[in-house]
């Protein structure tokens, strides 16, 4: 097994295990401590009542002082991902799950391109899209406002609110976004 680049999903999926979430946690020697207590929380919050906990040291291996680089990919996923890359550059047909056809899925493909493909499965357009973000985007302005995220919300320095929720009534602003699918 290859170090980084989504470790616990690439364990997940080989040991057939694809069904249920895979996370990485990557806090160099303490990752397996954090990843117990991520485990402890989710079961004391009820979000489940077993959950596999696991760490791998292998700080030796990483070439470049992260885990997550070229190098530290597992080359079993290469097919996966030159689809992924086909597929991003237009050169591939509709998305279908690879586990269907009993090949491995890409670990690591972008969430632009996964919004890509659901979109494409979905047969949902740009438009569609576009009005699903801009509703989405004045409802959390509105809750906001209305105070409904007030503990969830934490001041920092001398902001009050989040910054980075804005209203977006023009649904033109949302077309003019770049599309970022990698």
């Amino acid at each position: 097994m290859k170090v980084g680049n989504n470790l616990g999903r690439a364990i997940a999926v080989l040991s057939g295990m694809d069904h249920v979430p895979g996370v990485t946690v990557n806090r160099y020697c303490s990752s397996s401590l954090q990843a117990t207590r991520i485990a402890f929380h989710a079961i004391r919050a009820g979000k489940g009542h077993a959950f596999i906990s696991v760490g791998v040291e292998t700080v030796s291996r990483y070439f470049s002082g992260i885990s997550d680089n070229p190098e530290g990919q597992n080359p079993v996923f290469a097919d996966a991902q030159a689809l992924t890359d086909k597929r991003a550059g237009g050169g591939a047909g509709t998305w279908v799950d690879p586990r269907d056809s009993g090949a491995l899925p890409d670990l690591y493909i972008a969430m632009g391109q996964t919004a890509e493909n659901v979109a494409q499965v979905l047969g949902m357009s740009r438009h569609e899209q576009d009005e699903f973000a801009v509703r989405s985007q004045n409802l959390a302005c509105q809750r906001i406002e209305e105070g409904f995220w007030g503990r969830e919300i934490t001041p920092v320095s001398r902001c009050r609110t989040a910054r980075s929720s804005r209203p977006m009534t023009a649904r033109g602003r949302a077309r003019r976004l770049r599309v970022s699918a990698s």
